[in-house]
């Protein structure tokens, strides 16, 4: 069985292209059973990820179904933002651009949000 594994980088604060990230999401998770997938968010695309959000459920749902949300921690220092403000299953990476480099070089899809 083969195990497909995609890291999607997410660095926009625009809500067309936020929702369009929830329903992509969904969209592979439908058609591709055996998946491996990691939101990596940073910049101004860390508002998906706070705490009040219309978006909470649909996250709370891509969440349970194995998507993971990381989130740069250079963001997060440079913007003085707490992991509190955030949803509570997102996890903290040192530097977003640097995860997705390492995930590239180990044969992981890469995919542009918006």
């Amino acid at each position: 069985m083969t195990i497909y594994k995609a890291v999607i980088q997410l660095s926009d604060s625009d809500t067309k292209i936020q929702e369009s990230l929830i329903t992509q999401l969904n969209n592979i998770k439908n058609a591709i059973e055996h998946i491996e997938m990691e939101v990596v968010v940073h910049g101004d695309g860390l508002t998906l990820l706070y705490l009040e959000n219309k978006y909470n459920e649909q996250l709370k749902k891509l969440h349970e179904q194995d998507v993971h949300f990381l989130v740069c921690q250079n963001t997060l220092l440079a913007k003085q933002i707490t992991t509190e403000s955030l949803l509570p299953f997102c996890n903290v990476i040192p530097s977003a651009l640097a995860h997705i480099i390492i995930r590239q070089s180990e044969g992981w899809s890469y995919i542009k949000a918006g």
